[in-house]
């Protein structure tokens, strides 16, 4: 982008803000003109307060500042970062744990993406300005989100609007200088007798956008969702509920890959019931989501030597039963769940665009994993100051690649005869059972003071590509073979920490250890245990493992009004087999951030940083390499002002307002295995963004 057009952009902005708050004013005096004016719907629950190893995120907080991913958002979060390859499709990381070992649920529903290399996480179906509410549970709180989820677990809510009784909704438009974005979203929804609906829209267009030296950044894409919720209520105490989703990505630049993606596409439903039965609270629901995917290194970019394209598909599907109940003073429930995920993704190659006859890599070979629970769960008093948590959960896995043994051409083995080669098995079948377990304490001190503190276990099974990629080539360094044969990832948390709450402010502190047995790591082939060939190929392998870490909170709120907040936390990774340090684990991260609401509008102001990381696995000689570097560190400040008048709301904020140049130490990058040299992308520089919003 040109200084002269990025000039005009920002008055361009800068004219859209004004127009905005004309409006906001206008509408606030026919406000005070009218006493017909209808104001919006204000709801208020009872809800416990959160935790922090389980923060909430409501609407307002997900959907201010215009995302473009909803990991973007959640990395505000203390012992949350996020790993950025483009503009989307963020990869989160809770507690130094990423992929497969968090659980990801969108409306209890599991889905997954359909890129070998991670383009689409499930967080980058969820539209932010769609959601309601976003829960991140740290570490194993609860065994209800499925198997695994040993970093933790990301819950996200929409509601029907059973509680209104009119129409209700909200139109939101959002802009951003830097990336010329602009977003339109709509909202609305209502009740009438026993039907309840909503209806969720969105589109966006964003280019690329530029770092701190006004660098141009590949982060361009383009995307529109939709979703439909229906429920229809047979008596008082039962309902079901169906939703409808749609999402489109289109022309999905990214920086930190070898391929863009043209097209990533969600196509989904969910239809769930929900009954009282006497004392008892039944759900049943069943669900499917499918994601056509495809990557190619040439229609969004200059290509001179081979075209490459890969197709790809993601198809999930399950269903869950569960009832929960009380029993004197304890809450009980008893689920069963299952699931199944079946990816396939067919690479091919030419010499030109028009050319791809080649194919020549089954890069997941119709790859099928499948799980079956059954969990309990009890909380209840163990006296008057202390709950307690408990809850068992066993799972049968089972997991095949049906097209293993298929040559995609005459010149190239088969994924089995790759796995047999690197592994000493060509064998694609696995099966396991897992047993999870979680003990919590919960205990009031004082009046001000608590504690609580957790033990859990947890059992991951490997991914479709951990266990079953197979991306080939004739040089070793360039090769990517899953290992059919790893076993499953076993964790052994315990965390604890203390809350101390007075009437001005809160603090917090928590410590978890996990020791991991047969952690999955990636990793280069060097005839290590349980590796037959030296010849640098990215390989999966089981390692004992170690995380540890700690997280601190603070909120101040003054007399004036001003609010301070303050979060800092660290997580070290140590790989026990080897002696070495994991890789991809974020460093010292603090953040302070200071509010004041006044007569013109919510002022803040919020300076984030992260500390220099040193322990790093970087080599491709003696270790991993998915490292890019010891990454320097890095502080931004970001400002904002929200001036609500009735109805509507405006938003104008500066992030990087210094334009600073940085990368967090995350960054996908450092996992293409069609570009293996590591290289970490930039966040943006300085963005001036602004939203409006108005709610009927």
């Amino acid at each position: 982008m040109s200084p002269s057009r990025s000039r005009h952009s920002l008055t361009m902005a800068m004219a859209m803000a004004m127009g905005m708050a004309c409006s906001l004013i206008a509408t606030s005096a026919l406000a005070n003109a009218s006493s017909a004016t209808r104001l919006p719907n204000v709801v208020v629950l009872g809800e416990t307060a959160a935790t922090p190893s389980e923060p909430t995120l409501e609407s307002e907080a997900i959907s201010d500042g215009a995302a473009a991913d909803l990991a973007e958002v959640l990395r505000s979060l203390s012992g949350v970062s996020a790993s950025r390859m483009g503009g989307h499709g963020l990869e989160p990381s809770i507690r130094g744990q990423s992929q497969g070992q968090i659980n990801v649920r969108l409306d209890g529903m599991e889905l997954h993406g359909a890129c070998p290399n991670r383009m689409d996480p499930p967080t980058a179906f969820a539209q932010p300005a769609s959601i309601d509410r976003v829960t991140v549970q740290k570490g194993v709180q609860t065994l209800r989100n499925g198997p695994g989820g040993s970093g933790g677990a990301i819950l996200i809510e929409r509601r029907l609007p059973w509680d209104v009784n009119a129409l209700d909704g909200r139109v939101a438009l959002n802009a951003s200088d830097n990336a010329e974005m602009w977003q339109a979203a709509t909202d609305v929804g209502g009740h009438s007798g026993r039907i309840a609906w909503r209806l969720l829209a969105s589109s966006e267009d964003r280019e690329s956008y530029e770092d701190g030296e006004g660098t141009e950044v590949r982060s361009a894409f383009r995307r529109d969702t939709a979703s439909l919720l229906l429920g229809f209520a047979w008596s008082g105490n039962q309902r079901t509920e169906l939703s409808l989703d749609y999402s489109d990505s289109r022309d999905v630049l990214f920086a930190g890959a070898g391929m863009d993606a043209p097209k990533d596409r969600l196509d989904a439903w969910k239809l769930a019931h929900y009954a009282d039965v006497g004392a008892a609270s039944l759900r049943a629901s069943a669900w499917s989501a499918k994601v056509d995917h495809v990557m190619d290194n040439f229609s969004l970019r200059p290509q001179t030597g081979m075209f490459m394209r890969v197709p790809a598909a993601a198809d999930t599907s399950g269903f869950e039963l569960a009832a929960e109940f009380a029993v004197a003073d304890w809450n009980l429930e008893l689920g069963l769940q299952q699931a199944t995920l079946e990816r396939l993704a067919i690479r091919s190659a030419g010499m030109n665009a028009g050319s791809l006859t080649m194919r020549n890599a089954l890069l997941w070979p119709q790859a099928q994993l499948e799980r079956r629970g059954l969990f309990a769960e009890a909380q209840g008093p163990l006296s008057a100051a202390t709950r307690l948590s408990a809850g068992l959960r066993v799972d049968r896995f089972d997991a095949d690649a049906q097209r293993a043994g298929e040559r995609v051409n005459m010149n190239i083995a088969a994924p089995a005869d790759f796995y047999r080669s690197y592994y000493g098995a060509s064998a694609t079948g696995f099966e396991d059972d897992g047993l999870g377990a979680v003990l919590r304490l919960d205990h009031t001190l004082s009046g001000h003071l608590q504690l609580f503190a957790g033990l859990s276990r947890s059992v991951r099974a490997a991914d479709s590509t951990e266990r079953y990629i197979a991306s080939t080539s004739g040089a070793g360094p360039m090769r990517w073979i899953g290992n059919p044969q790893l076993a499953n990832e076993v964790h052994q948390q315990f965390d604890a920490g203390l809350i101390w709450r007075t009437e001005a402010a809160r603090y917090s502190v928590v410590a978890y250890v996990d020791r991991v047995d047969d952690y999955i790591l990636r990793d280069r082939a060097r005839s290590q245990p349980g590796l037959l060939l030296a010849d640098g190929a990215t390989v999966y392998r089981n390692v004992d493992a170690e995380l540890r870490g700690a997280e601190f909170e603070a909120e101040w709120t003054l007399d004036s009004g001003l609010r301070i907040d303050a979060q800092l936390d660290y997580v070290r990774g140590k790989n026990r087999s080897d002696g070495r340090a994991l890789a991809q684990i974020a460093p010292l991260s603090v953040a302070l951030g200071v509010s004041k609401l006044i007569g013109v509008g919510e002022f803040s102001a919020r300076l984030r940083g992260a500390d220099r990381q040193d322990r790093v696995d970087a080599s491709t000689a003696t270790g991993s390499g998915l490292d890019a570097r010891r990454t320097p560190g890095w502080a931004v400040l970001d400002l904002g002002w929200v001036l609500q008048r009735g109805a509507q709301r405006l938003r104008i904020g500066i992030d990087n307002v210094f334009d600073r140049t940085y990368a967090e130490h995350l960054n996908r990058a450092n996992q293409d295995p069609f570009n293996p040299t590591p290289v970490q992308v930039n966040e943006p520089g300085r963005s001036l963004r602004l939203g409006w919003e108005y709610r009927f």
